[in-house]
């Protein structure tokens, strides 16, 4: 199904797009890396992007999807997007079939026309790596033919990495920093392997590649893009905050749902909006076998057809993390394996960029799925002992009890919630931001209503003392010089401060921290912390 990815909340990306391009026409080349998670809407975004350079008559705009195949679909794939490309920039219709395209082309690149049939030739002499090198030189020659500089968009960049060629991103990065009027605008669904080939296989590179995270939204966004698109359904903000929780704030989950509670609200010829019609919608969307989100969940698992003899063991690995076990032991305890034989099922997906690996956690970070798995999956695999009615009746059970457990978990004061969170902590080591965090284990901990006081969330542990303070309103310079100077009560036995910035800190007020060494932990951090301890995250 075709569903509208929200383009709220992207216009700042959109906008630094739209500067390093600019750069690059003044002869300075910003290379861009956009990743997140399958179906947050880059694709969408990039689209979008491409779409307001139609009439751009400086740039030849080549956009390529990779996929998983062999390198002769590989390449037919590369050849016929960058004659595309090449048409689209003149306005020219652009035929459907890879001849008419050259046909239609020769008149304007015949020397790139020329080269891509030595590209051929050596693919067709099993000369993978020679016609893998030239294929790269491709951009270059077309920006010398026509005179135009080029903007090459590559969707699921690490793909290429699939290639049976040595060391293409080697390649691939001898190339890039030859062309220097070629703008690379990459994409990763896999955020562990795109880190992986930034910093290892182009390390030399990874200064010339802007990293660009490309997230779920905020609340106040999605209310936004539901009042343009799903105004009839009067969705009360209390649910709207419920459905925050539920679906993570992700753009497209929130466009499955509320695409089947329209449908649900038709069918049933609902007269409002109640909380009954959002459990049973809710319930049509994520359990039913026609619900949108149960079969986008269904065709995920399916998808690990492609791991081969793993398959079996990935899915059961999946359905362990979605238990909450998140540790190597717990997960090989569960699977009834060995650690060597676990550890590789892990790092497998990982590499698929399903799971995410953070310290000593291994995480499936869509916490949707974690409840489809938990909650779904399992019941309907379980079905045959119960009758499907009992089968959904026992998912809205679990559903009513989720929504209560969000809603009483909503209502706790924000040092409550820490301090949960605190009690968790068995001296684990967790990476959050691509920082490490120790996490040790508490001998005392208490928290108090913030009130405006500090440090209302103290802890001892067997090294120290914990201090930790929260700020709902940006940080500045006077709230770190108070936090420093409250600290003077304390000067022996300090082992770890903590200020928790939810709505950010400004630069200045950063750097004071830093020489302090204080640890500020943003919301993201901290909603990265909760989750990894099965904690729901903090919605402001």
């Amino acid at each position: 199904m075709q569903v509208s990815t929200p383009l709220i909340g992207r216009e700042e990306i959109l906008a630094r797009l739209g500067q390093r391009l600019e750069a690059l026409k003044k002869g300075y080349r910003q290379n861009v890396g956009l990743v997140g998670p399958r179906h947050i809407g880059k694709t969408f975004l990039l689209r979008e992007f491409l779409a307001r350079l139609e009439k751009d008559s400086e740039i030849i705009p080549i956009y390529i999807l990779l996929k998983e195949n062999d390198f002769d679909g590989f390449l037919e794939r590369w050849l016929g997007s960058l004659l595309q490309g090449l048409l689209a920039s003149k306005g020219i219709p652009v035929p459907e079939e890879f001849q008419p395209l050259v046909r239609v082309s020769r008149e304007f690149a015949p020397k790139t026309l020329e080269r891509m049939r030595e590209v051929k030739r050596h693919a067709f002499q099993k000369k993978a790596v020679l016609a893998f090198r030239e294929l790269l030189g491709l951009t270059a020659l077309l920006r010398e033919e026509t005179g135009k500089k080029i903007l090459l968009v590559i969707d699921e960049f690490p793909l290429i990495g699939d290639l049976e060629i040595a060391d293409p991103f080697g390649l691939f990065g001898k190339e890039m920093m030859i062309q220097k009027d070629t703008f690379f605008l990459v994409t990763s669904s896999a955020p562990h392997r795109t880190q992986e080939i930034f910093s290892d296989r182009l390390s030399l590179l990874f200064g010339n590649f802007e990293v660009i995270e490309v997230g779920s939204l905020c609340l106040e966004e999605l209310r936004t893009w539901m009042d343009s698109h799903y105004a009839e359904l009067g969705i009360p903000d209390s649910d709207l905050r419920l459905l925050s929780y539920l679906l993570d704030n992700h753009p497209y989950y929130f466009d499955l749902f509320l695409e089947s509670a329209r449908r649900s609200a038709l069918e049933k010829r609902a007269a409002s909006w109640d909380r009954e019609f959002f459990v049973n919608a809710f319930t049509e969307a994520l359990f039913s076998d026609r619900g949108l989100l149960n079969h986008h969940f269904e065709s995920e698992l399916q998808g690990l057809i492609r791991l081969g003899r793993l398959a079996r063991l990935a899915v059961k690995t999946l359905v362990a993390i979605g238990q909450g076990r998140a540790k190597l032991f717990q997960i090989a305890s569960y699977l009834g394996k060995k650690g060597t034989e676990t550890q590789k099922v892990l790092q497998r997906l990982v590499g698929e960029g399903i799971l995410a690996k953070k310290g000593s956690f291994y995480t499936l970070t869509d916490s949707l799925f974690r409840f489809w798995l938990r909650n779904v999956y399992q019941i309907k695999e379980r079905e045959v002992l119960l009758e499907r009615k009992h089968a959904r009746l026992l998912f809205e059970e679990r559903l009513r009890n989720e929504i209560r457990r969000v809603e009483e978990e909503d209502q706790r004061d924000l040092t409550g919630r820490l301090e949960s969170l605190f009690r968790e902590f068995r001296n684990d080591v967790v990476e959050v931001s691509q920082k490490k965090i120790k996490c040790p284990t508490f001998l005392e901990l208490a928290s108090r209503p913030t009130n405006g006081r500090y440090f209302p969330i103290q802890g001892r542990t067997s090294q120290g003392r914990w201090f930790c303070q929260v700020y709902r309103d940006l940080v500045t310079e006077g709230d770190v010089a108070g936090f420093v100077d409250e600290l003077k009560r304390f000067r022996k036995g300090v082992q770890r401060k903590v200020m928790v910035a939810l709505a950010g800190i400004e630069l200045n007020a950063k750097l004071m921290a830093q020489e302090g060494k204080i640890h500020v932990w943003d919301l993201e951090s901290l909603n990265a912390l909760l989750d990894l301890y099965g904690k729901l995250k903090i919605i402001l």
